[in-house]
C-alpha cells in the first residue's frame, strides 16, 4: 500500500509540473501514466527507498519551475518550498537516485536561468533577474540539505567509514550497464521475455533495464520532438512545446550514461568525474530517461492531431500492427519451437497489437468541427488513457508478488549462535538458476520463490533471520565499516587451518558452505563448531603491530588463538599495563544501543574483548568511570580491564547524529522564518 501511494504520488507531481508548462489537462494525464507506472518505478517497488526518491523528482522540477519562472515574481515561498521538497526528497533514503535527481533538476535550473536572460530585456536587468533566481535555487537546496540534515550527516559519517570511501572498483560500478539491445524494451517490455512468467532470457536483473513508459506515451514523445522541429521558428507554437530542446536533451543524455561500460564516456568519468566511482548500476540514471520521456508523451498530445497525412500513415501503422502480430502467432506453426522463439513471439504480437491500437485510436480522433465534438472528444480521451493504463497493467502485472502474512511468524531454527554464510554458497543458493536445488531468487523466474515461499523462509538465507532476531555476521548492506568488510574478506581467503580462528574471533558458531572448517560438525551445507563461539570473552594478553598488514598476516597464521591473544593496531602504550588475567563474562544488559557486562577477573589485569563491530560513537566505561575502547582483531572491540569484579558498559554516542539533529533544528527554524516572510509578502502583494 505504500508503494502504491508513492506512485500516486508521483503521478500528482507529475500532474502538477506538467501543467505548470502549460500541458493541457488530457496531456497532464498521459505524463502522470507514463511516469508513475513506468517499469523503472513498478519493477522496483522491492526496493522502496528508490520509488520514495523518484516519487519526488517531478515535485522537484515543479519547485524550481515555480522559483525560476521568468512571469512571475520570485517569492520567499517559493525558495520554501523548494527546500522542504529537496529535503523529503533526501529524507526519502537512497542517494543515488537523490543525487540524480538534483543533477536533472540543476541542469533545468540553468536552462531556465539561460532561457530568461534572452529575454526582450536590458542585459544588466535579465542578468541580475537570472542571478537572484540562481542564488534562490541554491539557497532553496542548501536549506532542503540543512533539513535533512539528522540524515545525512550520520550517513556522511557512514560513507567515510565504509568500503565505499576510497571509491568502489571499476567493475562493480559498472555492473547493470544498459545493453544497447535493451533499448528495444522501449518499444515492447518483454522482447527479452519476463521474469514474472519465467520467459526472460536475458541477462543480469531485469529491473535494472526497466525503461517503458507504455508504447503510445513513447510514441507521443517522438512526436513532441518532431513538433517542435517543425513549428519551432513560428510565433504562435504552444507553450508547452519551449520545452522540448530541454527533455529531449536530458533523456538523451541520461541514456547514454545508463550504457556505462558501453560506452567510453563512462569510463572517463569514472576515472575523472566525482561521484562516478561512487555508485554501481549505470542503468539507474535512466531515472530522468523515463521522467524526461513521460514529459515530453504530455506535450506530444498538443500535436497529436487529425490530417490527410496521419490518416494515410495510420492506417498504414494499422495494417502493419496486426501484420506484425499474425505472422508471430503463425511464425512458431513453421519454425522449431523453442524458448527463445516464444519469448520473441509473444513480444512481436503485443508490439503489433499497440501499434495497431495506437493507430486506430488515432483514427478515431474526433473531428473538432462536429456539432458534439468536444464531448466525443472527452470519451475519446478517455479511452486514450485507458489504453495506456491497460497497456502498462499488462506489462508489469506478476512483477511484486507477495507472500502470505505466515511468511512473517517465526521460524524454529537450530540453535548455534551467531552464523556466517560463505559468499559463493550464499550466492549460489540465493541466485544460481542452472540447478532445482537453489536459486530461490532467481533473476529469470520470479515464481521459484513465489510458488515455495516456506522453504524460503526456512533457508536462513542472509537478511531473513532478521525476522527471527537471529544473529548474522555478514547480513546484506550497501554500505558496511571498511575494517569488517575487510575481515570477511580475511575468511573468504583464509586457509581452512585458520579459518576457525576468524570465525571464533567473530563471535560465529554456525557456518553455511557446501564444506565446513575443520572440526566443524554438520551435514547438508551446514556446519558448527565444536564449542559455541562467545560474544564477549576474557583474553589474557593483547599484540601490538605497527601496520594493518603485520595485524593482517598474524590473523591468518594458524597458532594465532583469539580466545587467548587480542591484536590490536599501532603503537603500544608507553605504560604498558600487566596482563595474564583470566576471568568470565555474563551479560546484564543488551539494547539497541547500550550493553552492559558483569566481568570478574583473576590473577592480574586482562582484555575483555567483545565481538561486535568497532564503529565511531562507542564508548565504554568500568564501573561508571570512562575507558577508550581500542579496535581489536581488526574489526571488533576490546577494553583493558583490572583485577576484580567490574561492570563494564558499552554505550553508543551518535555524535554525527547529534550534528545533523542540530543541522536540522536550524533548518526548520529558517523553514519557519521564510514562511513568515512569504506571508509577509503575499500581504503586502
Amino acid at each position: 500500500m505504500v508503494g502504491v501511494l508513492h506512485l500516486t504520488w508521483a503521478g500528482l507531481g507529475m500532474w502538477r509540473f506538467t501543467g505548470a508548462l502549460g500541458v493541457p489537462a488530457f496531456g497532464r494525464g498521459v505524463s502522470a501514466l507514463a511516469f508513475a507506472f513506468t517499469g523503472y518505478t513498478v519493477t522496483r517497488l522491492g526496493t522502496p527507498p528508490m520509488v520514495d526518491a523518484a516519487a519526488w523528482l517531478p515535485w522537484l522540477f515543479w519547485a524550481v519551475h515555480r522559483l525560476t519562472d521568468p512571469g512571475r515574481r520570485a517569492r520567499w515561498r517559493d525558495t520554501a518550498t523548494l527546500a522542504g521538497v529537496v529535503a523529503m526528497l533526501l529524507l526519502a533514503g537512497h542517494a543515488q537516485l537523490g543525487f540524480y535527481a538534483l543533477v536533472g533538476a540543476g541542469c533545468y535550473t540553468l536552462w531556465r536561468a539561460v532561457s530568461a536572460s534572452r529575454k526582450p530585456e536590458a542585459a544588466g536587468k535579465r542578468l541580475g533577474r537570472a542571478a537572484r533566481r540562481l542564488g534562490l535555487a541554491l539557497a532553496g537546496v542548501a536549506l532542503g540539505a540543512a533539513i535533512a540534515g539528522v540524515q545525512i550527516a550520520p550517513t556522511a559519517e557512514l560513507l567515510h567509514a565504509s568500503q565505499r570511501a576510497g571509491g568502489l572498483d571499476y567493475d562493480f560500478v559498472m555492473n547493470f550497464s544498459y545493453g544497447p539491445l535493451r533499448a528495444l524494451t522501449l518499444l515492447t517490455p518483454h522482447f527479452f521475455g519476463s521474469p514474472a512468467d519465467g520467459s526472460y532470457v536475458g541477462k543480469g536483473a531485469y529491473w535494472e533495464d526497466a525503461t517503458y513508459i507504455g508504447f503510445l506515451p513513447f510514441v507521443l514523445a517522438l512526436l513532441a520532438v518532431c513538433a517542435w522541429r517543425k513549428r519551432r521558428r513560428r510565433v504562435d507554437r504552444r507553450p508547452a512545446l519551449a520545452a522540448v530542446p530541454f527533455f529531449a536533451a536530458l533523456g538523451a543524455g541520461a541514456f547514454v550514461l545508463a550504457l556505462g561500460r558501453y560506452t567510453p564516456l563512462y569510463d572517463f568519468l569514472y576515472h575523472n568525474a566525482p561521484t562516478f566511482a561512487m555508485f554501481q548500476g549505470p542503468a539507474r540514471w535512466h531515472l530522468l530517461t523515463v521522467f524526461a520521456l513521460s514529459v515530453l508523451a504530455g506535450v506530444g498530445t498538443v500535436a497529436w492531431g487529425r490530417g490527410r497525412w496521419t490518416f494515410f500513415w495510420c492506417r498504414l501503422a494499422t495494417a502493419g500492427g496486426v501484420g506484425l502480430a499474425a505472422m508471430a502467432l503463425l511464425a512458431p506453426n513453421f519454425i522449431p519451437e523453442n524458448a527463445a522463439l516464444t519469448t520473441l513471439s509473444a513480444a512481436v504480437v503485443a508490439l503489433g497489437s499497440w501499434l495497431a491500437g495506437s493507430a486506430v485510436l488515432t483514427l478515431a480522433q474526433p473531428d473538432p468541427e462536429w456539432a458534439r465534438g468536444a464531448a466525443c472528444r472527452r470519451w475519446w480521451q478517455a479511452a486514450a488513457l485507458l489504453f495506456i493504463a491497460v497497456d502498462l497493467l499488462w506489462a508489469w502485472t506478476g512483477f511484486n508478488p507477495t507472500a502470505p502474512v505466515a511468511f512473517y511468524d517465526p521460524v524454529a531454527g537450530e540453535a548455534g549462535g551467531r552464523a556466517y554464510w560463505f559468499a559463493d554458497y550464499a550466492e549460489f543458493v540465493a541466485f544460481n538458476d542452472a540447478t532445482e536445488e537453489a536459486g530461490w531468487f532467481r533473476f529469470n523466474d520470479f515464481r521459484v520463490a513465489r510458488d515455495d515461499w516456506p522453504a524460503v523462509r526456512r533457508s536462513h538465507l542472509p537478511n531473513l533471520d532478521l525476522l527471527d532476531r537471529a544473529p548474522q555476521l555478514n547480513n546484506n548492506d550497501p554500505m558496511r565499516p571498511g575494517e569488517y568488510v575487510r575481515y570477511l574478506e580475511l575468511i573468504e581467503a583464509a586457509a581452512p587451518a585458520q579459518v576457525g580462528a576468524l570465525l571464533r574471533a567473530a563471535g560465529v558458531s554456525v557456518v553455511y558452505n557446501d564444506v565446513g572448517p575443520p572440526g566443524w560438525a554438520g551435514e547438508s551445507a551446514r556446519y558448527a563448531a565444536p564449542e559455541p563461539a562467545p560474544r564477549a570473552w576474557i583474553a589474557p594478553e593483547a599484540r601490538w603491530f605497527p601496520d594493518r598488514p603485520a595485524l593482517e598476516a598474524h590473523m591468518l597464521e594458524a597458532a594465532w588463538d583469539p580466545a587467548q591473544t587480542v591484536l590490536l593496531e599501532g603503537a603500544p602504550p608507553s605504560a604498558l599495563p600487566a596482563q595474564g588475567g583470566t576471568g568470565t563474562v555474563s551479560i546484564i544488559e543488551d539494547a539497541h544501543t547500550t550493553l552492559r557486562l558483569r566481568v570478574e577477573v583473576a590473577g592480574g589485569p586482562a582484555w575483555l574483548v567483545l565481538a561486535d563491530t568497532w564503529y565511531p560513537g562507542w564508548e565504554a566505561s568500568i564501573d561508571g568511570a570512562s575507558v577508550e575502547a581500542l579496535r581489536a582483531n581488526l574489526a571488533f572491540r576490546v577494553v583493558s580491564v583490572p583485577p576484580g569484579a567490574h561492570e563494564i558498559t558499552f554505550r553508543y554516542n551518535p555524535r554525527a547524529l547529534w550534528a545533523g539533529a542540530l543541522a536540522t533544528a536550524a533548518g526548520l527554524a529558517a523553514l519557519a522564518v521564510l514562511a513568515f516572510l512569504a506571508r509577509r509578502q503575499s500581504a503586502s502583494g
